[in-house]
């Protein structure tokens, strides 16, 4: 009798966790839709992917803004590299957030962000004359002056032999070229150079 009372409760058992798993093949179905790891890999490498393209966006409009906007109207008359603009304008940002947030809300409130960058260009203006004792009249004629130096092209072919014509620019360690750069600046403003 018990051996009889045991099976009839291990076959109440089975038909009970039956009901619980399988209710319908259609429950099933839908139980195990999402599951599948081909549709998460899917759906994974989708989000990876519009990721990667809103990164590239961003980008590319950081890059058109800066070339096109940013640079040009900070760097002014100043015969100074692009990128040490852009690294100077990005210092600028970290120190100050509210020119990180109008950058952020160039789009939405661009008036704001010309302004902000037009009240950049004479702080960069001192900058520059202080870091590299250049000083430029409103024409820019110094500036001009110094990029025709360091290129190489001289506005008359007999002017005299200066200190710099012989200076290996490519040689000079970072400390020795600005102060040489600093050099050449204070001899052009002061007319000695062409």
């Amino acid at each position: 009798m018990t051996e009889t009372a045991e099976t009839e409760k291990s076959d109440s058992k089975s038909e009970d966790s039956t009901e619980t798993t399988s209710k319908s093949p259609l429950e099933d179905l839908l139980a195990s839709y999402g599951k599948d790891d081909k549709g998460q890999a899917k759906t994974d490498d989708l989000v990876s992917e519009v990721k990667a393209l809103r990164e590239d966006l961003a980008s590319r409009d950081y890059r058109d803004v800066m070339d096109r906007d940013v640079i040009p109207s900070v760097k002014g008359e100043f015969s100074v590299p692009d990128d040490y603009v852009e690294h100077w304008v990005n210092k600028q940002a970290d120190a100050n957030p509210k020119l990180l947030e109008l950058w952020n809300d160039r789009k939405g409130n661009p008036a704001a962000f010309n302004e902000a960058i037009e009240a950049l260009t004479p702080k960069f203006a001192e900058h520059v004359e202080k870091q590299f004792g250049l000083k430029t009249d409103d024409s820019g004629d110094a500036a001009k002056r110094l990029a025709s130096v360091v290129k190489g092209s001289r506005e008359t072919d007999a002017s005299p032999s200066t200190d710099f014509d012989d200076v290996n620019w490519g040689g000079l360690s970072d400390q020795d070229l600005t102060l040489k750069k600093a050099e050449l600046f204070r001899a052009v403003e002061a007319g000695e150079l062409r």
